[in-house]
């Protein structure tokens, strides 16, 4: 059954490719919106977010100023892949983060947010974290599911594929509040 679910989802997105003129990665580049140093400031802002957390922040303090320096640094390590802002201007992105696994140490990160005023984000919300995998790996799942974001705002059609989404599962969900994963959380 999985291997169907597999197959069907790479056939789902090699078609999504070749049929999209929007197949072209360039059409998602965070380039297209934002100079280096803009570009910067937002990972460090979205790996406030997703990142681990600074030592004796929580989901309450992590914003804070005294945190800053730890997101930085912490930037460093990941990538904004996919970017896109759309017309009622919800910001989605998708980017490759460290991870801890015998299979590597990267996997993707798919979410979106809104801007109050430059840089300032809100309503953020991580929609799927991938498997870990291989960059390349990383690269075509991520544009399938990015582009799945972008037309349904959501990633469900690949709910229960383990091989393109690890979480959210049936035990760990987003805590839209708290902004962060959790096994507590209730639909």
């Amino acid at each position: 059954m999985r291997k169907n679910i597999t197959a069907l989802a790479l056939l789902s997105m090699a078609l999504s490719i070749l049929v999209n003129c929007k197949g072209d990665p360039e059409v998602f580049s965070p380039d297209n919106y934002y100079a280096t140093d803009i570009k910067d400031t937002l990972l460090v802002n979205i790996v406030t977010y997703i990142g681990k957390k600074a030592r004796l922040a929580d989901y309450q303090t992590r914003h804070n100023p005294e945190h800053r320096q730890f997101y930085t640094q912490q930037s460093k390590d990941y990538k904004l892949v996919y970017y896109y802002i759309t017309d009622d201007s919800t910001h989605y992105f998708y980017i490759m983060r460290p991870a801890r696994s015998l299979r590597g140490n990267t996997r993707g990160v798919g979410g979106r947010f809104r801007m109050k005023k430059l840089l300032t984000l809100h309503d953020f919300e991580e929609l799927f974290n991938t498997p870990v995998l291989d960059e390349q790996e990383l690269q075509m799942i991520g544009k399938t599911l990015f582009r799945e974001m972008l037309d349904s705002g959501n990633v469900d059609f690949y709910m229960g594929n383990k091989d393109f989404i690890e979480w959210p599962d049936e035990r760990l969900r987003y805590d839209k509040t708290r902004n962060e994963w959790r096994y507590d959380v209730v639909d």
